[in-house]
């Protein structure tokens, strides 16, 4: 998914894709980091409180979790963008895709150590 929204990102015309997928890009990555620090994934409808469970599961695992900053936001966008009747516009779709990027970053560093 990470690299399906950096491939519509290129176009402006793919924004509400590029946001799409990078809000569940985030989510993927956010289930690996649990299931490698718990050993499960969080199975809540209420995707908050996934960003909870991480955040404590790296709290135990005493790692850092800025990252984490990057899903909340993301989080926060995704039933505008999911379920809104608006369009997203290219400038929220760039700056979801940093973040996505960023949160990715975070993860694959937590997924390596």
């Amino acid at each position: 998914m990470a690299d399906a929204m950096r491939l519509c990102r290129e176009d402006s015309a793919y924004a509400a894709a590029t946001a799409l997928l990078a809000v569940h890009s985030a989510i993927a990555y956010n289930d690996a980091v649990q299931a490698k620090l718990a050993g499960k994934v969080t199975q809540a409808k209420n995707h908050k409180a996934t960003v909870a469970a991480t955040r404590k599961a790296c709290r135990e695992a005493r790692l850092p979790d800025q990252g984490l900053r990057h899903l909340h936001k993301l989080i926060g966008f995704k039933s505008d963008i999911s379920y809104g009747d608006r369009n997203v516009e290219a400038q929220l779709s760039q700056e979801l895709s940093m973040d996505a990027e960023r949160f990715e970053s975070w993860a694959l560093r937590v997924l390596k150590d």
